[in-house]
């Protein structure tokens, strides 16, 4: 990774980074605004790509029978990053495979438009980080070719910009199964013992962000349905985040 960074001539942290990377250390559920431009994409992909290292040698250290690959297994990836656009997404999967060659970790690009049959064959191996959209990982999830059993992170990406595309629905379907064990306890935002980390980052606090954060759409249909009303509204099902999530504020 350090070889990674040196050939991105990147000595320094950039002001996010050093705001958000400790917090992201910490397995804490992290919010954050920051400017395209900013160094967001590493201030999450550095410390999401060193726990999953720490992980490899925590496992393989546990039992001589266990090797650092141990916590790899076949279409069971340990983090998921997911991007509102295909460029986007090209660009953090092109990010994050210059850091992570030197320090082994595997990551596949999962994006809509893209051939299916070729992402299916690259999901049939172990893969360690799933960068893609959220509807063409939500169609792999649902023909059975990815589990999301096995993710220890959730990066939504750009969440301005996947709100105002209309992305909440595929999001939420992908996210409330790991972190939920009921219907209750997604309505108050509380995540089962081996729920995954979320990072939410933005590049604007929109009005639409800070109700997501807020919690504000989330207790509208927990309204609408004590009143009998089993529509959704806006389209679909509500991302509820959890309740420990820490929103960063830069200086």
């Amino acid at each position: 990774m350090k070889l990674g960074l040196s050939r991105a001539n990147l000595a320094s942290p950039t002001p996010i980074q050093e705001l958000a990377i400790p917090a992201l250390l910490s397995s804490n559920s992290v919010a954050f605004a920051a400017a395209t431009g900013s160094g967001k994409t590493l201030a999450y992909l550095l410390p999401l790509m060193q726990k999953l290292k720490g992980e490899e040698l925590l496992m393989g250290s546990s039992a001589s029978s266990l090797s650092p690959a141990s916590s790899r297994k076949v279409k069971r990836p340990r983090a998921v990053v997911m991007a509102p656009t295909r460029e986007l997404a090209a660009q953090i999967l092109s990010v994050l495979k210059e850091l992570s060659h030197t320090c082994k970790l595997s990551s596949v690009g999962i994006i809509g438009g893209d051939d299916m049959g070729k992402q299916r064959r690259a999901l049939d191996k172990c893969v360690d980080i799933v960068v893609g959209t959220p509807g063409r990982i939500l169609k792999h999830r649902d023909d059975g070719n990815v589990f999301l059993g096995s993710v220890r992170t959730f990066v939504i990406d750009e969440t301005d910009t996947m709100l105002e595309q209309g992305f909440q629905g595929d999001i939420a379907e992908l996210l409330h199964p790991c972190l939920y064990a009921s219907r209750g306890d997604q309505e108050g935002g509380v995540c089962r013992e081996s729920a995954p980390q979320v990072v939410l980052t933005t590049a604007t606090m929109t009005q639409a962000v800070r109700r997501l954060l807020n919690g504000e759409e989330s207790n509208k249909q927990m309204k609408a349905r004590s009143r009998g009303d089993n529509k959704e509204e806006g389209g679909g099902p509500t991302i509820v985040l959890p309740a420990t999530m820490r929103v960063l504020e830069a200086a």
